[in-house]
């Protein structure tokens, strides 16, 4: 088993007032990334910590990376690296935020190897994180495609067909994509009906990302 590095389990106490959830939550933060040796930073509505200190050489493989959904709103770092760290090293936690400050109901952890990914899902899918709250755990999917729908049928062929598959090159930048071409898509087209979505793989569980687009 993993000795991971010890965190102060007194920052995992929760927040009764909502009022001063968001600055409990900050404090909470600073701790854990004093005591974990690592960064906590936030960029285009994605909070992710550092690699290890002492990790040398490139990120670990794709397949060393799994979702977790499904987790209560207020839930952040300082109670999911305790949970998750308890398998092995984590290298990377990215946490999808909103606007408010709550998170978005999933996160990505990413482990130093493959093995430790597969025995997270194993030990984790179904977990209760919180009481009355289970989470769901599954192999991550690099998702860098878009789907949009409902195109008019007057366009012009050679610009779209009825319906389109949009393929970026990282799922960041087709996150990027779909923020700036949802609430935009009436003037692309001439029309606000067309629908722009996550083409998820149909082999993950709807129980587990249904409602949980970026």
């Amino acid at each position: 088993m993993y000795n991971s590095h010890k965190v102060d389990k007194s920052i995992l106490s929760q927040c009764d007032d909502p009022v001063e959830n968001q600055l409990c939550s900050t404090e909470k933060l600073i701790k854990l990334s004093n005591d974990w040796g690592r960064q906590i930073t936030q960029i285009n509505g994605q909070r992710k910590t550092s690699p290890p200190p002492d990790w040398q050489g490139s990120p670990p493989d794709a397949r060393c990376e799994i979702f977790v959904g499904k987790i209560p709103r207020d839930l952040y770092e300082d109670e999911i690296h305790p949970v998750f760290s308890q398998i092995g090293q984590i290298y990377e936690i990215r946490l999808m935020m909103d606007f408010s400050g709550s998170n978005r109901g999933y996160c990505f952890v990413m482990y130093t190897n493959e093995q430790d990914a597969q025995r997270a899902i194993d030990r984790f899918n179904n977990y209760e994180i919180r009481a009355g709250s289970r989470i769901g755990v599954v192999r991550s999917i690099n998702n860098c495609r878009l789907w949009v729908t409902r195109l008019p049928k007057d366009l012009n062929t050679r610009d779209f067909m009825q319906n389109a598959l949009l393929y970026y090159k990282t799922h960041m930048d087709a996150a990027m994509a779909r923020r700036r071409l949802v609430p935009e898509r009436g003037k692309f087209v001439g029309t606000t009906d067309i629908q722009i979505d996550w083409a998820h793989p149909e082999h993950i569980p709807r129980n587990v990302h249904e409602d949980l687009g970026v």
